[in-house]
């Protein structure tokens, strides 16, 4: 069964559930992130726990602006097809909708069908635009709303 742990803001970086390579660089660019985006909880980022092990991550890019959210989620390598980036956008549409049922979800992928992509699709979201992203470039737009 998968979990969300919420990252905190000063997730001490010691603790064993922690020791991996991706689990500590997290915890440094949300150490950044946070500064620039506040602390605002529940739109944070999460860790996705499985049988007690760290194997990925979601969150939110910030706190909701103009009535939108915006999720992201990725999955650590060697953990690819256990579902975990499906439960992550389950989960984080979730928190969206239980903290704000009007809230536009937005997610971005990279200008291609892939599994991001198919994900969003079966989790209900559609393709909106073409958009530019500042870490990806051109991306494709995609958006729920209940």
């Amino acid at each position: 069964m998968m979990k969300l742990l919420p990252i905190r803001l000063n997730e001490d970086p010691t603790n064993p559930l922690f020791s991996t390579d991706d689990c500590q660089e997290l915890l440094r660019i949300y150490k950044d992130y946070y500064q620039i985006i506040g602390f605002h909880e529940p739109w944070i980022g999460y860790f996705v726990m499985k049988d007690e092990e760290v194997v990925g991550s979601g969150g939110f890019t910030g706190p909701p602006k103009d009535d939108q959210i915006e999720i992201a989620y990725y999955t650590f390598k060697g953990m690819e097809g256990l579902g975990v980036s499906s439960f992550s956008c389950q989960a984080l549409v979730a928190i969206a909708k239980k903290t704000n049922r009007h809230l536009l979800i937005t997610a971005k992928t990279v200008p291609e069908s892939n599994i991001s992509s198919k994900i969003l699709a079966k989790n209900g979201f559609q393709f909106h635009s073409m958009v530019h992203d500042h870490e990806i470039g051109d991306a494709w737009l995609w958006t729920i709303q209940h």
